[in-house]
């Protein structure tokens, strides 16, 4: 039963890191395409390798104010890339 346990908890982590090593390149392409207007979106995609590295090493990410400050933030970031493409 703990085999079970274990296969679905590895493809739950290998599908997390693909979707944010997704979200990661998303917004570096938009920083990049922003050109000198990039603070935004270089600030989220900072902090989404931040995240990446809190949920592993530290338990404060389960609280509600550390997640709706990643939230808000990467969320700018990719309203600042979606923006831009959408001239």
């Amino acid at each position: 039963m703990q085999s079970r346990a274990a296969n679905r908890n590895a493809a739950i982590g290998v599908l997390i890191a693909i979707l944010l090593l997704q979200l990661l390149i998303v917004l570096l392409r938009g920083a990049l395409s922003r050109g000198r207007d990039s603070f935004f979106v270089a600030t989220a995609a900072a902090c989404l390798v931040t995240i990446a590295c809190e949920i592993y090493c530290d338990a404060s990410f389960g609280e509600i104010t550390v997640k709706m400050l990643a939230t808000i933030i990467v969320g700018l970031g990719l309203a600042q890339t979606l923006g831009n493409q959408a001239k």
